[in-house]
């Protein structure tokens, strides 16, 4: 927050007479010892850190509100997974074009994260190794990749000790895990059939309207059929605005695509 953070946050609210018995729980990327007693100083009643696990929050929530729910249902991730999709799917309640579009997107900016992490290292950097290593933190703690998300928080632990003993398993595990997370992303071909250059347009430019996340996946699944179709300027603005979930721009640029007519043969060389 741009004026107080939130232990200010707490001890302002417990200063209003009408707010001192209402419950506060704190969320923090901190999981180290005595942020819980510094929360509880404050004000707050406890804490969870990132990265969120939706159990630990309803624990606290039933804790706290008392709330008459079910506890969820446990699925066991695949037997030594490193991306445990299962895990993943149940945290974003089931959807899973979306956690096949947050693998993909995974993939596309970050696959190259461990190769920069190796550089800014060999070449005395690491500062900058610590700042990819401490995003890597949560982004795979979210997608639910914990193996990889335990290498990059013992390794950055060692970088603030002057020892780097983890990267190789690091950069092992880092590797293995965007295979895995491509392979969840990869769009089933098959499945959706072939598609003619207009159909292929037409139908993406349909789900970008809905902004439906997948146009993602429709985009990834007939790829080159589009890149033969489009203009290349045009193919590249397209990749960016579907790369940066931009359904907007992506239906617009689409929409210029097929023209007045809904055909895209005049795009074709």
């Amino acid at each position: 927050m741009p004026d107080m953070d939130g232990y200010e946050l707490a001890r302002a609210i417990r200063g209003n007479a009408a707010y001192r018995t209402v419950p506060l729980l704190a969320l923090t990327a901190d999981a180290v010892d005595g942020v819980r007693e510094k929360a509880l100083v404050a004000g707050m009643n406890d804490y969870v850190t990132k990265p969120l696990r939706p159990e630990a929050l309803q624990g606290l929530l039933q804790r706290y509100f008392r709330l008459a729910v079910d506890a969820p249902e446990v699925l066991a991730a695949p037997g030594g997974s490193l991306f445990h999709w299962e895990q993943a799917l149940r945290t974003l309640g089931g959807d899973q074009a979306q956690l096949k579009a947050l693998c993909a997107r995974f993939v596309r900016v970050h696959s190259k994260e461990a190769e920069y992490v190796r550089i800014h290292l060999r070449d005395g950097h690491p500062a900058n190794a610590r700042a990819i290593l401490h995003d890597l933190v949560g982004l795979t703690g979210n997608l639910c990749c914990d193996p990889l998300m335990e290498v990059s928080r013992a390794l950055l632990d060692e970088l603030h000790h002057g020892s780097m003993d983890s990267l190789d398993r690091f950069i092992d595990l880092f590797d293995r895990t965007v295979g895995e997370l491509r392979r969840y992303a990869a769009p089933d071909v098959r499945k959706e059939g072939a598609a003619s250059p207009e159909q292929a347009l037409c139908r993406l430019h349909d789900l970008c309207i809905d902004y439906d996340l997948a146009a993602a996946d429709w985009f990834e699944a007939h790829r080159e059929t589009l890149r033969a179709a489009l203009p290349h300027e045009q193919f590249v603005r397209l990749v960016a605005a579907i790369e940066r979930y931009d359904f907007e721009q992506a239906a617009a640029l689409s929409a210029d695509a097929k023209g007045g007519n809904g055909n895209v043969s005049d795009s074709v060389g």
